[in-house]
């Protein structure tokens, strides 16, 4: 049902109040967060005197430091009632788009931890869009500076309402999004005429906090504003008004709407657009503290003792000096220093001068080292974590500590990786929403890995997912390492005694083996196919033609092809493409013209090959038979010459003809062994 304007008008009043009041909710908190970007980003103080004002990495090495040893992103699996095989799909395309070259997840993973570290709050935004129906995944890491929510819940599913501020997109792309259906067309109008008038101006000081991170590195962001075109800042928005949640996308300063609807209507699922994870979470509390608050007074505190230690030392090597003022003709000659320099003092005056002595400070720098090793302790980034800690220290007491700091560090793991259940959730339901057309993605079966397609069937007839599985982390490992200790021993036992070992699946031992020493599953399929052995860079081109044809390529014939070539395509037909349609009861009701097609491909294709694998095996006998004659010879050559004289007989010229037609010829080379050959290919190729 399409919401009126009217609800529409009220629903965008009530946001732009809600706005306001997240915005004073965080106001204060946003302001200690710039005090650790300033000292993260090494920014030089403004002081009134001229003291020493030197910025030291302390709070950039502590949280680099958190920054390593926070768990690389995990693993997500997606569970479905009675269809493995669809979540296995839906994992290999998140592998596939969470790639570099495609929504780059690790990278943006990355980015969002530090902000996470400095602020207390990571925030991303996962989500799909489907231009031209082309489909794209999207992984967006949010700065708390432009994020906005009610505050008063930890969880951010809690919250009543929240969002994101500049959100900035020029009059132009909002136009042609009015042209496409995606913003209300009569209030794109309402949006323009209100910048062409220039009474829209978009605040600086929204952007301020934004601009600070520019502004330590001596940057200078208002100066490199200019675009050429009017962009207006828009703010998009979720809240929960009377138990239904909404999406808004309106401007803030005109308080023009441009979209509003059920959120449902929007992405499919009701959870909010954006996820967030907590480096110290508060059950009631949103805005919590990160690493930089529990470094920021000490790192503070040790940069004044630095500067101060500095400053001393700069007054005792260039110290204060009264003398009186006609002692001299220019007393200013005493404020530079001139290498081998004389000053002469006036007639009949000694010249005198008293220096004024500055007391030296000796304490300074232990104290520093004081504070840089309580602050270890307090924060689990110790010397040790850092790899600096003194060389005397004990073996036990190091790995003690190196496990303290991992447990600390554990807990904020545990809340990282949980909060990427949430974004495989939100990936699902975005490759639910918008993926229109099959995409390609790589499984791995029996033979190895192989090509497949998750359509659009196969998304609309699963409703939602049961649940989203996060596997990884350094404690999972840890569980990993000590089960894969045990198992190995007992396989150690098994193998070693005769009685057990020949009750036991011999590929199951050897399965379970290579998975316990850390081989993958690919790995392991390769290991256990004794068919293909020598055959891995041929498989693979067989992979890479059976993708072309999938995609409605013509891949170019293989000259090196042997059988395992034709036979993992066959296998492969055989395995993956399924073209008979049935009932419920099982009966075939008729067939799948596009896939009998692809079969069709696949079969001709391998068939192709099969003159060029005789051809090929022919080559390879023979080379074989000259390798074994020549070695064969190489050995009477070797042996100890007989008293009697060799008698080789002179062959006719029939046999020398026969020779140089035929070289090195076994039973593979003749004819009779070239048409067995043949038709035990034919046969292997040959479907029943």
């Amino acid at each position: 049902m399409e919401l009126s304007k009217t609800f529409k008008d009220k629903l965008t009043r009530i946001a732009c109040k809600q706005f306001d009041s997240g915005m004073m909710m965080k106001k204060k908190r946003m302001e200690t967060i710039k005090d650790i970007e300033d000292l993260y980003f090494n920014k030089v103080l403004e002081l009134m005197d001229n003291r020493v004002n030197i910025p030291f990495p302390i709070m950039s090495g502590q949280i680099d430091t958190y920054l390593s040893k926070i768990d690389n992103p995990p693993t997500v699996n997606f569970r479905t009632s009675d269809m493995p095989n669809f979540s296995e799909k839906i994992v290999s395309a998140w592998r596939d788009d969470q790639s570099t070259m495609r929504a780059g997840w690790e990278s943006k993973d990355r980015a969002e931890k530090k902000l996470c570290l400095m602020s207390g709050r990571g925030i991303n935004k996962i989500y799909a869009s489907s231009v031209q129906n082309e489909y794209k995944s999207h992984y967006d890491v949010v700065d708390y500076h432009s994020f906005v929510c009610e505050g008063r819940n930890g969880r951010l599913e809690k919250n009543l309402y929240c969002g994101e501020k500049d959100i900035f997109r020029t009059m132009a792309v909002i136009r042609e999004k009015a042209v496409q259906k995606i913003y209300d067309r009569k209030q794109v109008i309402l949006l323009d005429n209100a910048y062409a008038s220039g009474d829209v101006q978009i605040d600086n000081e929204t952007l301020n906090d934004k601009y600070n991170r520019l502004k330590s590195l001596n940057l200078n962001p208002e100066m490199n504003a200019y675009v050429g075109q009017q962009v207006a800042s828009l703010v998009e928005w979720n809240m929960d008004f009377e138990g239904k949640r909404y999406y808004l996308l309106f401007d803030i300063k005109t308080k023009i709407w441009l979209k509003v609807d059920e959120l449902k209507n929007v992405y499919g699922c009701n959870k909010w657009l954006w996820s967030s994870w907590a480096f110290n979470p508060e059950e009631f509390m949103f805005w919590s503290k990160g690493a930089g608050d529990d470094i920021l007074p000490t790192a503070e505190a040790m940069r004044l003792i630095l500067n101060e230690a500095i400053e001393n030392q700069r007054r005792r090597n260039r110290p204060m000096r009264i003398t009186g003022g006609s002692e001299f003709g220019d007393v200013n000659e005493l404020m530079e220093f001139v290498p081998d320099n004389v000053i002469v003092a006036n007639q009949g005056k000694k010249g005198e001068i008293v220096t004024i002595e500055t007391p030296e400070v000796t304490s300074s720098i232990n104290l520093v080292q004081y504070l840089d090793n309580y602050l270890g302790q307090k924060t689990g980034v110790s010397s040790d974590l850092q790899g600096t800690s003194d060389k005397d220290t004990k073996v036990g007491v190091y790995y003690g500590n190196l496990a303290q700091a991992s447990d600390r560090i554990g807990l904020v793991n545990k809340e990282y990786s949980d909060n990427y259940a949430e974004k495989g959730y939100r990936y699902f339901w975005g490759l639910k929403e918008h993926l229109t057309k099959a995409k390609s993605i790589e499984l791995l079966g029996k033979d190895g890995i192989h090509m497949d397609e998750l359509t659009r069937k196969e998304l609309d007839d699963v409703g939602d997912v049961d649940d989203v599985i996060v596997s990884g982390g350094s404690r999972e490992e840890e569980i990993n390492e000590i089960t894969s200790q045990r198992q190995s021993k007992i396989i150690a036992e098994v193998s070693g005694n005769p009685a057990l070992s020949q009750r036991v699946n011999p590929e199951w031992l050897i399965k379970t083996a290579l998975k316990t020493a850390g081989f993958n599953d690919e790995d392991i399929q390769q290991a256990l196919d004794v068919k293909s052995l020598g055959d891995t860079q041929l498989i693979k081109e067989a992979d890479f033609a059976i993708r072309e044809i999938m995609l409605g390529h013509n891949p170019k014939i293989n000259r090196g092809a042997t059988a395992s070539f034709i036979q993992h395509i066959i296998d492969y037909d055989i395995d993956n493409i399924d073209f008979e349609k049935t009932n419920k009861q099982g009966q075939i009701i008729g067939i799948d013209k596009k896939n009998a097609e692809i079969s069709q491909r696949l079969r001709d294709y391998a068939k192709a090959h099969i003159q060029i694998v005789m051809e090929n095996n022919q080559r390879k006998a023979r080379a074989i038979n000259s390798d074994l004659m020549q070695a064969s010879l190489s050995k009477e050559l070797q042996e100890p010459a007989s008293d009697e004289a060799l008698n080789i007989p002179t062959p006719t010229q029939n046999e020398t003809n026969i020779a140089s037609a035929r070289p090195f010829e076994t039973s593979l080379g003749t004819q009779k062994g070239v048409n067995e050959t043949s038709q035990r290919l034919s046969e292997a190729v040959t479907p029943e």
